[in-house]
Order: structure tokens, then C-alpha cells, then sequence
């Protein structure tokens, strides 16, 4: 079973420990101590090259780098890419991100609905459907499993809506095939028994 493989099966048997890291030092360790996934952290990688996050100062190219070493550190164990907006704001740029995230070795990639731009903001909810449906259907051309999660930022920034548009965002990820569900923030129990119930995916 290869890393992606396996990635799957950890989403389909329950809950498992996923671990970001930040350098291949700590990778290795938190695989040793136990960890069955491991996860880039874009704030964390930008931070050991002395770059800001989110701000489109690192580049797919400089993070794929930086994901397949990780991968190369841990054999078999997936890796799972902060891949922020997907490095771009259309959707036909999500392919681009998960050819070369698969190909530099990672298991999947979570694509956030925030646009890494103050002004922008986030995406409208039908572009951000759209860009998920974009990188599901890349995946369809690869020759390996590849997960994609999709991420909504809208609890972490408290922005309007909250959880009901939070929740509404990830369900639109589900209909269109994506393989996972994040809404980041969260703090209490009763918000994520919500999620969990109703957001119709991992």
C-alpha cells in the first residue's frame, strides 16, 4: 500500500493522529513517536526560510520542493500539503498544485477558501465549490490516490456567517467529490459534533 493509499484507509477507519511539521528533523521524530500522518505547515515552512505566510511569499514550486523532502524523510508515511489557496485564485490553476504536490511525493492537499489576499478576501462560496471541484477532478488524471481536503476559513477569521456558512461551504466540498473536510477554529465540543454530523464528508 503507498502513502496515498494509505491516507485513504486512515479517513475511511476513524480518527488518527496527523502531525505539521515543519523541517525533516521533526517529521522524523513525530513519525518515531507514533504519528500515522504527517502535514506541511505553510506558516511554519515560511517561517524557516524567513518568509511570511499567506502573503504569496512562498512559491508551489519552493513549498513541492520543501514537501518532497519530507516525504523522502519518511517513507511510506503520508504527507498531507497546506497548499493555502492552491496557489491560485481560478479554479483551472488547481491542477497545477496537485500534479506537482503529487509528484513531489505527498499523499493530498488541503486548498483553503481564504484567498491569501487582505482585499480579496475570501472567495464567494461558488467560486471556492468550484476551485475544490477542480482539484477533485485533477486528481481523476493522476495514477495514484491523492486526497484532497477541502478548508474553509470562515470560523478561524470569525467571519459573517460563522458556523452556518461554514458548515454550507464544506458540504458544497462534498457534493463535489472532496475526499476531506476542515473548518479550522473550532473550540467547542457542540460546534464540532455539528461539523462532524453534518458537513457530509470526513
Amino acid at each position: 500500500m503507498d502513502a496515498g493509499e494509505r491516507f485513504r484507509a486512515l479517513h475511511e477507519t476513524g480518527t488518527f493522529v496527523m502531525v505539521n511539521v515543519a523541517d525533516v528533523g521533526t517529521a522524523a521524530a513525530v513519525v518515531e513517536a507514533g504519528a500515522l500522518a504527517i502535514a506541511t505547515t505553510s506558516s511554519g515552512f515560511a517561517s524557516t526560510i524567513g518568509r511570511r505566510d499567506a502573503a504569496g511569499d512562498v512559491t508551489l514550486e519552493e513549498h513541492a520542493r520543501h514537501a518532497e523532502l519530507l516525504a523522502a524523510a519518511v517513507p511510506g508515511v503520508p504527507v498531507n500539503v497546506d497548499a493555502e489557496n492552491g496557489y491560485g485564485h481560478e479554479p483551472e490553476e488547481m491542477a497545477e498544485a496537485v500534479q506537482r504536490f503529487a509528484a513531489a511525493g505527498a499523499a493530498g492537499m488541503g486548498i483553503e477558501d481564504w484567498s491569501g489576499d487582505a482585499e480579496r478576501g475570501l472567495y464567494d462560496r461558488a467560486l471556492a465549490v468550484a476551485r475544490i471541484e477542480a482539484a477533485v477532478e485533477a486528481v481523476k488524471a493522476l495514477d495514484k490516490p491523492f486526497v484532497i481536503t477541502g478548508r474553509t476559513e470562515v470560523v478561524l477569521y470569525g467571519l459573517d456567517g460563522g458556523l452556518d456558512e461554514a458548515l454550507a461551504r464544506l458540504q458544497g466540498f462534498a457534493e463535489v467529490g472532496s475526499h476531506c473536510l476542515f473548518a479550522p477554529g473550532l473550540r467547542d465540543l457542540d460546534s464540532i459534533r455539528r461539523v462532524v454530523g453534518e458537513a457530509g464528508g470526513p
